[in-house]
């Protein structure tokens, strides 16, 4: 092994470098591979090129075989790069035995430069192979070498991005159990239920119906339990770890939750008691309200328990209502005790609510795992499973355990941070040296950045990672020199969140003292240290800086408070404080973009920069979540501004894609009455709320039209539109119509054809250009979405309801669902993308948006694992666990956290500039609110008014329409000139529809109806020879061609040039297909009509195109042209790799040649004399050649 010296230390005939603070660092995570390292990697400090060092270290120095290696990182494309990344670093070293440095200095070099080029030789071949992926795929991996060990059959499929997994859902059958009337025929047992709603008898009474029952009264629909069963579904593997709660409690136990009716006799007799000490009891607002409620319990003494919902309840008389002089007793004690009457009713039925959602929750616990490994035994895995699986193989087999710990000796693990429990005790389960309990020294490496961790919405969760820290006894190494950012933008990034993340910390622990003093401690994640990043020492700081973008009225100066800091919100600012902070970025974008960044002009706080123009290419404008992004696109738009947006959710967040959904929903459900007004106010549609109301209200008396549905459409045709009613109501009913119809048209198309016809019939195109002044990436947005619909069906998914579901998951805002979007080309534009999204990139000019905007927690239906007690903890529609207060609490403080992380890797993305705009919304006393995303920064900014910060006018650029003179004059030529124009257009048209069309001369050869060439001498070539040729393939053949096109023929030792060539075509392979493409290879090299081929004026994979005599255009690849001088001509080759040739397919290779020939003898002008197939066998070629 090398000296653990800097591997760019500059050599004694160049100047010294700055030696960076973090030098020692780089050095052990390059050269100490003998010990369990765990390093924190700070934004921009160059992990990647370090991970691929440490692996050349590894696989050069120490002799490591790359199979025993295994590097997970956390996303796809992030394991395409260090792929990529390591294969042209060991491709340089097999060929030079040493390797360039990428930061300037000296080249590295190895102690044996031979044993060097031998190792990286080898890593090459493998590194196709090798397990440099994500930990999905490494767990797959893993399970089909061990399928049997892990209970699943050896053909095991996993569903991709596009597979959708339809299966019954427990909540429905139970929901169907519990609301089973009793038959009035059968006789009633001792378990049914009588008194329920209308009267009703049920005919099961059990805990659990009774439970649902009561969910469902208070308010909770069946979709709600569906999603909370999706949610357990795709974590069945951790509900193994969630202790039940419910288990102990007998049916009697749960009978006695809830408002009982002895509760509510007791208050009753309370309550009249109390009242009875008031002398005016109907006159006096306090007796009067102990009355209401008195009143209010008689009712609902006559409802069923399952009823008694909180809701019921109604509220406690508050407020210091009544008169003392009315009442015998003292009036606060009067007051204070009805208020605790209430409060002990609103306790029962908590308690009973928490009872009913447990046994629901215990439920699922216990049936969603076993329905999951009932399809996994079936062979059908879905993306979760695979981790959940391999954990599940790892606690359960000490054999495989060990041979996987013996495979594997070296993992390295990116974006650590980002674990989760299951993915560390997979880590764990491998590394571990079972006598220690604690990793192998060296076997584990994993680099991370705590301050950049923010998937806990994937159940990643930070507490693992700093027990990690702890608990893998690892040495720990710290990269914090920065080489993206300009030291201006470090400084205001280092000052804000060390402030940000230090406040939260211990405002955090301030409150959870104070808990555990008051007796009712609460947990909370652990704190992580924040840790400044520093500049690189050459790194530039002219024309860069970081700035708060705040507003200021047109033609006055900054509006700032007595302090001496911002004003948070502008007087004469229209809209909302999003709105206001959107017109910030669009202005700064303008001002940019001219290089007016002088003092006077719309824009105050940015002399410092040069006022040169910037480019839109450069700027970046980063959204917290894709619900943002709308309402920016249609400022960006509104203003002239070209932008394209990055990400598949973005995409989906676009009108014009919600509009079409919505229709398409509407389509699929036509019984749903929410659905159908939601298609036809939809732009696509275009009918006003106006017209909806009136046609509701026409059709709003069940007596005038009994049974009237009066937003279905199913059973409508056109002649409809000409009744009395439809000509009252004609935009309703021509949207209707439309739906009708469109149904009618879909009607056993696939999905990816029906959302594509949809969206043609409705104008889609053209409704998108007219919603924005800016249609381009809306345009793109159509595109994309249709193309994953197309996708979607290819994967075999048939139903639109399926695609509307899939949908969901792709747009939701934690969505998990993969899929891939292509980051954008385009130039001359602004680019939006989320945070998330824009991980791992850098950009020079950044605005991060989103700070201005409120967040909540509570409101809605939320559920998730308790990791200090390992519960889970739900509360859907007011109905929660005993601990989800808790819960609540610790998910509020963790996601607090995450929140400030979140923005520090969308400021840390910035290269040059950095800009934030910050319009807090304030209170009526003039607070900011203290749910505002921003209020820590503002706090920051009051506290230090020095911090750089510019002033921008907070109205929305002029986009006034051109007056009346400035208009040109009508043309009524136009018209004309539109006419003519139309008319070429369409003989353009019936001209292509007739002209020859372009084909492929392989297609041509292979067409029945093609008439086959008689080429002299082919009746007389002996047959064929067979060949057991097991590898084939797309993949297989593309990298035959590929190698064949770049193999070094000059090469003595062949094998290495074919292992060399094989690498290089980037193609994946399998280990047999890749040993027999190496072996084709030279076999092809080995034999003399290639040699001769090579030797002489020859090109590989040469592309043609032409026409022949019948005007057909054609295209193709010739595998092999050379020129024989001595026969005066071109020769053509084609490889072929066929296990067996008959005659006749013989003869359609040879016209594919002669096809060939025709098209490079007119280009040429130079005959071609000859014809070869070069056909591999197992161990040799067969030539069979026609002579022209």
């Amino acid at each position: 092994m090398n000296s653990p010296a800097l591997p760019d230390s500059p050599t004694p005939h160049e100047p010294a470098r700055p030696v960076l603070s973090d030098a020692a660092a780089r050095a052990a995570i390059t050269h100490d591979t003998h010990t369990t390292l765990f390093v924190e990697a700070g934004a921009g400090s160059g992990k990647t090129h370090h991970l691929v060092e440490r692996l050349l270290t590894l696989l050069i120095d120490d002799g490591v075989d790359i199979d025993n290696i295994a590097a997970i990182t956390f996303t796809k494309k992030a394991a395409a790069e260090l792929s990529e990344r390591l294969h042209d670093a060991l491709s340089e070293i097999a060929r030079t035995g040493q390797l360039a440095s990428r930061v300037g200095g000296p080249a590295r070099t190895f102690a044996d430069e031979a044993v060097a080029r031998m190792r990286a030789d080898a890593a090459v071949e493998k590194l196709p192979g090798a397990a440099l992926e994500t930990l999905h795929s490494f767990c797959q991996r893993i399970l089909t070498r061990f399928p049997l060990e892990a209970r699943i059959p050896p053909t095991f499929t996993v569903a991709d991005a596009y597979t959708t997994t339809f299966r019954p859902y427990i909540v429905d059958e139970l929901v169907e159990h519990a609301l089973q009337l009793d038959d009035e025929d059968n006789e009633a047992g001792p378990a049914m239920a009588t008194g329920g709603r209308f009267g009703t008898t049920y005919r099961h009474s059990t805990p659990l119906d009774v439970a649902l029952r009561t969910l469902l009264s208070g308010g909770v629909r069946p979709r709600t339990l569906r999603a909370l069963e999706d949610w357990m579904e795709a974590r069945w593997s951790e509900l193994a770890h969630v202790p039940c709660a419910s288990t102990s409690t007998s049916d009697e136990e749960t009978s006695e939750a809830g408002l009982r009716d002895a509760d509510i006799d007791a208050a009753i007799a309370e309550l009249t008691a109390l009242r009875a000490e008031c002398t005016s009891p109907d006159t006096d607002k306090l007796g009067v309200a102990v009355g209401d409620f008195i009143t209010l319990l008689h009712k609902l003494r006559d409802t069923p328990m399952e009823e008694r919902t909180i809701e019921s309840l109604g509220n406690a008389p508050s407020g210091r209502i009544g008169s003392a002089k009315a009442w015998e007793c003292p009036i606060e004690g009067s007051r204070a005790e009805a208020k605790q009457i209430h409060a002990r009713l609103e306790g029962r039925i908590t308690l009973a609510n928490a009872t009913h959602v447990m046994l629901l929750r215990d439920e699922l616990v216990r049936r969603v795992p076993q329905r999951a490994r009932d399809r996994i035994i079936s062979g059908q895995l879905e993306h979760h499973d695979t981790l959940f699986l391999v954990d599940d193989l790892l606690h359960r087999n000490p054999e495989v355990r060990a041979e996987l710990h013996d495979t594997y000796t070296r993992i390295l693990i990116d974006e650590f941070q980002d674990t989760d429990p299951v993915q560390m005790r997979i880590a764990r389960a491998i590394t571990d040296d079972p006598a220690t309990g604690r990793p192998t020294p060296g076997s584990l490496f994993t680099v991370g950045d705590p301050k950049q961790a923010i998937y806990r919405f994937r159940d990643a969760d930070i507490d693992t990672y700093i027990t990690a820290r702890t608990e893998l006894g690892a040495t720990q190494q710290t990269l914090d020199t920065n080489f993206r950012s300009a030291p201006s933008v470090l400084t205001w990034i280092n000052d804000v969140f060390a402030a940000w993340i230090d406040g939260i910390t211990a405002d955090q622990a301030e409150a959870a003292q104070e808990a555990a003093d008051s007796g009712m401690p609460v947990p909370l994640q652990q704190a992580i240290d924040f840790q400044p990043l520093q500049p690189a020492p050459t790194t530039s700081n002219a024309g860069c800086g970081a700035y708060v973008l705040y507003g200021k009225n047109p033609d006055e100066g900054a509006e700032r408070t007595a302090i001496g800091t911002i004003a948070p919100q502008v007087p004469d600012a229209e809209g909302t404080t999003v709105e206001t902070a959107h017109n910030l970025i669009v202005r700064t974008i303008l001002a940019l973009q001219r290089g007016d960044t002088h003092a006077g002009g719309t824009i105050e706080g940015l002399e410092a920069l040069d006022g040169t123009p910037r480019a839109l290419d450069d700027m970046v404008i980063l959204v917290d979540a894709h619900a943002k992004a709308r309402d920016l696109m249609t400022a960006l738009g509104a203003a002239g501004i070209p932008y394209q947006s990055e990400g598949s959710t973005l995409a989906y967040a676009g009108a014009e894609i919600e509009a079409l959904h919505a229709v398409l929903y509407a389509l699929a459900h036509p019984t749903d009455a929410f659905g159908t007004v939601a298609a036809l106010r939809s732009p696509l549609l275009g009918v006003s709320d106006g017209e909806l109301a009136a046609w509701s209200h026409a059709h709003s008396d069940p007596e005038a039209q009994p049974g009237a549905r009066p937003w279905a459409y199913a059973h409508l045709r056109a002649d409809d539109a000409a009744t009395p009613a439809a000509e009252e109501h004609p935009a309703v009913t021509r949207g209707l119509i439309r739906l009708a119809g469109l149904r009618d048209d879909i009607r056993g198309m696939d999905v990816g054809s029906a959302v594509a016809f949809v969206a043609t019939a409705l104008n889609l195109r053209a409704v998108a250009c007219a919603m924005e002044a800016y249609s381009d990436d809306a345009l793109r947005r159509i595109d994309f979405v249709l193309a994953q619909a197309r996708a979607f069906a290819d994967a075999g998914n048939t139903s639109l309801r399926q695609y509307l579901a899939w949908v969901d998951t792709v747009h939701a805002p934690d969505a998990g669902v993969p899929v891939q979007a292509t980051e954008s080309a385009r130039t001359g534009c602004v680019t939006l993308m989320t945070i998330h999204a824009a991980k791992g990139r850098e950009f020079p000019i950044v605005f991060l948006d989103g700070l201005s905007t409120l967040t909540t927690m509570g409101g809605k239906d939320t559920y998730g694992f308790y990791r200090p007690t390992n519960s889970l903890e739900i509360k859907i529609k007011g109905f929660a666990t005993a601990d989800y207060d808790n819960y609540n609490a610790y998910e509020k403080a963790a996601l607090e956290a995450e929140r400030a992380r979140l923005y520090y890797v969308g400021a840390t993305r910035a290269k040059q500039l950095l800009f934030v705009p910050l319009v807090p919304p304030l209170t009526k006393t003039g607070e900011v609110y203290s749910n505002c995303k921003g209020k820590r920064l503002w706090e920051y900014l009051i506290e230090h008014p020095e911090t750089p910060a510019a002033a921008v006018v907070a109205t929305a650029p002029d986009t006034r329409p051109l007056a009346e003179g400035e208009r040109a004059p009508f043309d009524p030529g136009i018209i004309t000139r539109h006419a003519e124009t139309t008319a070429r257009i369409n003989q353009l048209i019936d001209d292509a529809a007739t002209a020859p069309r372009r084909r492929g001369v392989t297609s041509i050869a292979h067409d029945p109806h093609t008439t086959l060439v008689d080429l002299p001498g082919i009746n007389s070539l002996p047959p064929i020879p067979g060949a057991d040729r097991p590898e084939h393939g797309t993949d297989y053949g593309t990298a035959l061609h590929l190698a064949m096109e770049h193999v070094d023929h000059t090469q003595a030792d062949t094998h290495a040039a074919a292992v060399a060539a094989v690498a290089a075509t980037g193609v994946r392979l399998n280990a047999g297909q890749r040993a027999a493409v190496i072996r084709d290879v030279e076999l092809l090299l080995a034999e003399p009509t290639v040699q001769a081929a090579f030797a002489a004026t020859h090109y590989r994979e040469m592309p043609v195109l032409g026409r022949l005599p019948d005007g057909t255009a054609v295209d193709g690849v010739i595998d092999l042209l050379y020129r024989d001088e001595a026969a005066g001509g071109w020769v053509i080759a084609d490889y072929k790799t066929d296990a067996g040739i008959s005659a006749e397919t013989r003869r359609e290779y040879f016209h594919q040649l002669y096809t060939y020939a025709q098209l490079i003898t007119e280009a040429l002008q130079q005959p071609v004399v000859r014809l070869e197939l070069l056909v591999l066998r197992t161990d040799s070629v067969t030539v069979q050649t026609v002579t022209l």
